[in-house]
């Protein structure tokens, strides 16, 4: 078993590292990385709702799991409406800058999320987060 953790931050790192290499090529090249993007999101999203179950308290379990899945519905909406408008305004390759700075943030937020119990990510239990109560 690898783990949910390791898979969402191979996820997040392949997806910047695509960001990072989509523009430095032309059309065709742009379109093979959106293709690899649309994977390596698979690897942070599929996972992230059995690490959020894990992550969240039982009480607020079903408020956390529809918020982060429809925060997920709200960016599949929004996302290429913003692509596009960045596009007209500037160029492509600041769509790509903008996309890998927002999944960077998201990678850095996802690192700080606290952990407790051993070193080994199999046997640990991911300290919960509260989205109503103060700690």
């Amino acid at each position: 078993r690898i783990g949910e953790r390791k898979i969402m931050m191979g996820g997040f790192a392949s997806s910047i590292i695509t960001m990072i290499v989509a523009p430095l090529g032309g059309i065709i090249w742009m379109l093979f990385a959106i293709i690899i993007l649309s994977v390596t999101l698979t690897l942070v999203f599929t996972p992230s709702t059995s690490y959020l179950g894990k992550v969240a308290p039982p009480s607020q379990r079903g408020l956390s799991m529809g918020l982060w899945n429809g925060a997920w519905a709200l960016g599949y909406v929004v996302g290429p409406v913003a692509g596009g408008a960045i596009v007209d305004s500037l160029t492509y390759p600041w769509m790509f800058l903008i996309l890998m700075m927002c999944l960077l943030i998201a990678m850095l937020i996802f690192l700080k999320t606290p952990m407790r119990g051993g070193n080994n990510e199999n046997t640990r239990e991911p300290s919960t987060i509260s989205l109503t109560e103060n700690p």
